[in-house]
């Protein structure tokens, strides 16, 4: 079973400059990192890096993607993909 993601683009938000829901398979994965393209320049903020999101920060890594960790307490925007 695949858990549900969530990317969002610039800002955080789904609105205005797209986004989308992706779950964390092989073939969603791919279809995720296919939509990300169009921000060339972007760093992966992950909330839970060391806990629920670990595996997709791996991934993301293996990749050559930049990852960083942000808490739940970020205002919103911070994020910009995010389980749940």
């Amino acid at each position: 079973m695949t858990s549900p993601s969530r990317l969002d683009g610039p800002g955080g938000s789904s609105t205005g400059a797209g986004g989308g829901r992706f779950d964390t398979g092989r073939d969603d994965y791919a279809a995720m990192k296919e939509y990300a393209k169009r921000w060339p320049h972007r760093i992966r903020a992950l909330e839970g890096c060391q806990g629920i999101s670990r595996h997709i920060a791996n991934r993301l890594l293996a990749d050559g993607e930049q990852v960083v960790d942000v808490h739940r307490s970020c205002p919103p925007g911070a994020g910009m993909f995010a389980t749940g």
